[in-house]
């Protein structure tokens, strides 16, 4: 609103004033007063209300004051244009607005209501010093473990010391005859090799420090959870290396899902019941893919519940298993021999701990995969088919 305009609009509020009542009056004045707080004084209003009230005729004295509102209300806008602080902004979007509903202003009465609307734009970048508030995750986006474990394909056995011993029967001498009447009999005779599994501690630390702790609470539940998913790598690692170079299956398939049902057949053949087949996660998805050559692959191909099977043997994606081979065999012919469990512990006294106010978070577990009959088990190569 140019400054002609607004004492145009003043000298019309005091003209309307003219004719209400000094308590109206008052009222009015109060309401202008209230809208334009932080330009003039209220004693200054207290003069405008006196001079009002003390009106015959004239409005020589209200103009006077009058006058001067608008002459302050010209340097407080050019003040805040000068020097827009966050709360300057706000003034003078107040006053924008007050001069926007000026006529509006002019003719409240008791009993009626002028909605006014600050339009100041405020942004972050701009009102903000340093950032705005965060909303964070209470727990970390942690890394995946292994989806299998060798343990949940094999039985577990406690022992109670390190050295675990047991003795594996090998192929007898003789066997049972159907002989003739005054034949002799043969003699059979039943051999066995001992076999020695000496169980190691598989295990690993993390030192973090206190201060580490109390500001990233999250950290009191990761640990124990990512030392789990660690440990369980190793040991999966471990036993799949004892058992896949233990095997003395031998295996002359042509590859692809064909070469795992000979090879089904193979220990089949030999009386071992093959119950799962490990493969690579790569490799699953080839073989579900591929096609047995000269015949329809839903025929040896199911799934039930989701999880493949190869002829009825159940099929595990495995990370564990050497990308392009596969493991399969009677796992109940293998065991984890268990002596001292998986145990996660928090320690204070640590090496210097104490000084440095850090604590010890340990996983170990002293154990040991026991290959008991390494004929049940077959290692084969996954070889692309068309």
């Amino acid at each position: 609103m140019e400054q002609k305009e607004l004492n145009i609009a003043l000298k019309e509020l005091a003209d309307s004033l003219e004719a209400k009542t000094n308590e109206k009056v008052k009222a009015e004045l109060e309401k202008v007063a209230s809208s334009l707080k932080g330009y003039v004084s209220q004693d200054e209003v207290k003069g405008l209300q006196d001079s009002v009230a003390e009106m015959k005729g004239s409005n020589e004295e209200l103009q006077k004051h009058l006058d001067d509102l608008s002459i302050r209300s010209k340097k407080a806008n050019e003040d805040y244009n000068n020097n827009l602080t966050n709360y300057g902004k706000y003034a003078k979007s107040m006053q924008d607005a007050i001069e926007e509903k000026f006529d509006d202003i002019k003719q409240t009465s008791q009993g009626s209501k002028t909605k006014i609307e600050v339009k100041a734009t405020m942004t972050i970048g701009a009102d903000i010093t340093g950032s705005a508030v965060n909303t964070y995750k209470p727990t970390a986006i942690e890394l995946p473990g292994n989806k299998v474990n060798v343990a949940d394909l094999i039985p577990t056995i406690n022992s109670q010391t390190g050295v675990y011993v047991f003795y594996r029967e090998t192929t007898p001498t003789n066997a049972p005859l159907s002989v003739s009447e005054g034949a002799a009999k043969p003699e059979i005779s039943y051999k066995f090799t001992e076999v020695t599994v000496n169980a190691t501690y598989i295990s690993g630390y993390v030192r973090v420090s206190k201060v580490m702790l109390q500001d990233l609470p999250f950290l009191q539940s990761f640990l124990p959870r990512a030392l789990r998913r660690d440990y369980f790598k190793a040991e999966n690692a471990n036993f799949y290396t004892v058992i896949s170079t233990g095997a003395t299956g031998v295996t002359t398939n042509t590859g692809g899902v064909a070469g795992i049902i000979e090879d089904i057949g193979v220990l089949e053949a030999a009386d071992y019941d093959v119950n799962g087949i490990c493969l690579n996660p790569a490799d699953w998805a080839e073989l579900a893919a591929a096609q047995v050559p000269g015949s329809n692959q839903s025929a040896v191909v199911s799934y039930v519940n989701n999880q493949m099977q190869v002829a009825g043997v159940p099929v595990f994606k495995a990370s564990w298993v050497t990308a392009g081979t596969y493991l399969l065999g009677d796992w109940s012919q293998a065991s984890k021999v268990l002596v001292d469990g998986l145990a996660v512990e928090f320690f204070e006294q640590d090496k210097d701990n104490v000084t440095l106010n850090l604590i010890t978070a340990r996983i170990e577990s002293r154990t040991a995969c026991a290959l008991e009959q390494p004929a049940a088990f077959i290692e084969g190569n996954i070889v692309a088919t068309t």
